[in-house]
């Protein structure tokens, strides 16, 4: 007799299935408080400002009364009421001064009272207007030992890391790219810790010298190179596409690129040129840099909606920049200098968390969009150079002390 259970998936596959809807139950909601706390922000904001501007319009109002009256007491007192332009039409100083006030009224008084009705019929809340930043939310609660691990010591065989620096994940597939710094390649690997296969190593076109940041946007994977000067570009599979940048210190120039991160939407690739003290765009059709005045040594970045956050490792301290490039005060760089004693690298997860490295004193701390410590992550880690969060939630960290641990 044929099986009653031929058609029920295996327990592991539903069991993962529903960890990964959780998480994006999880995340989703997590997304929406902050964006009611966003727009209720934007909103008590917008209010008192158009109290303030009621009550100078107020204000407005009782002067220009005051000056029309006694304008038209004055003239009135001069002429008649009603009397002859120059082109024979009559003129009514009263109905003319009403309508000049009508006129200055738009101006006098410029706020806008449909607010209250707009907030009477709040919009749909969507996705879309809610991203904190483009990577999953973590899901680490406490303290628990890494769920993966793989290298332990110094090694090229492959697998095996020697200084792994940066680490990427392809939403897609959930595989992880890692910039293994020393061996001078990026290695892959599957969302469980499997090798699968390596590419940039020194026989070839595309060959990466040392390996640093790593990013990952449209099916390509960007690579900074410490040695080089420059960012490659491969695609998904390993295959060298094309080069941006030269090592120098001029427009579209790296000295020592050590951050990386690409806008979504515009597709710009930002870039931390390290020892030119600047962060580098490189759009389609041009290159522009910002940050000369205000920055040291910038290390890594991250991107969100609104805002471009900077870390700069040896304070250490993360700046934060509208998308207007003006530095903003942000409480999360206090919080960073007080918490972190050295750090090279930091990103964003989808509930507006900070994941911040600490490459001294070997954590990873987890600190809410206020700068509040929420976690360190200790177990296994050791001079942490990369983190990011898998589409699972989970923390992936890379480090010197060759090893890729996912928690």
């Amino acid at each position: 007799m044929a099986s009653l259970h031929h058609n029920i998936p295996e327990y592991s596959y539903f069991e993962s299935e529903v960890l990964r809807a959780e998480t994006e139950v999880e995340s989703l909601f997590e997304k929406l408080i902050i964006c009611l706390r966003n727009r209720k922000d934007i909103l008590l904001n917008k209010l008192k400002e158009l109290r303030g501007n009621y009550r100078r319009a107020s204000i407005n109002q009782r002067q220009f009364t005051t000056e029309i009256k006694q304008t038209i007491e004055l003239v009135e007192n001069i002429f008649p009421t009603e009397f002859l332009g120059d082109d024979g039409d009559s003129y009514d100083i009263t109905e003319e001064n009403s309508s000049q006030f009508n006129n200055n009224k738009q101006i006098l008084f410029d706020f806008d009272t449909t607010l209250f009705e707009k907030i009477r019929n709040f919009g749909e809340i969507t996705v879309s207007n809610i991203c904190v930043s483009n990577l999953p939310s973590a899901k680490y609660k406490g303290k628990i030992s890494p769920v993966i691990s793989v290298g332990r010591i110094a090694n090229s065989a492959d697998g095996q890391f020697n200084s792994p620096w940066g680490v990427a994940i392809d939403y897609a597939s959930n595989n992880m790219y890692i910039a293994d710094h020393i061996n001078g390649r990026v290695q892959v690997f599957d969302n469980e810790g499997r090798y699968k296969f390596k590419f940039g190593d020194k026989n070839g076109p595309g060959n990466m010298g040392l390996p640093t940041c790593i990013a990952i946007s449209q099916r390509r994977v960007f690579v900074g190179q410490q040695s080089f000067g420059c960012l490659l570009v491969y695609d998904l599979d390993g295959n060298f596409i094309n080069q941006i940048g030269s090592q120098g210190s001029g427009i579209s120039e790296l000295n020592d690129p050590r951050g990386l991160a690409i806008d979504v939407v515009t597709g710009d690739i930002y870039v931390c040129d390290h020892y030119n003290n600047r962060i580098q765009i490189f759009s389609e059709y041009a290159v522009s840099t910002f940050g000369h005045d205000t920055m040291v040594s910038p290390c890594a970045i991250s991107l969100t909606k609104y805002s471009i956050f900077v870390l700069i490792c040896r304070a250490p301290f993360i700046l934060e920049f509208d998308k207007n490039k003006t530095l903003l005060y942000s409480e999360i760089s206090n919080s960073v200098s007080r918490l972190i004693k050295f750090s090279y690298s930091f990103c964003i997860d989808g509930a507006g968390r900070f994941l911040v490295s600490d490459n001294n004193r070997g954590f990873v701390a987890i600190l809410d969009s206020n700068g509040k410590l929420i976690h360190k992550i200790r177990q296994s880690i050791s001079k942490p150079m990369g983190v990011t969060v898998d589409a699972g939630g989970n923390i992936v960290v890379v480090g010197f002390n060759h090893r890729l641990l996912i928690f």
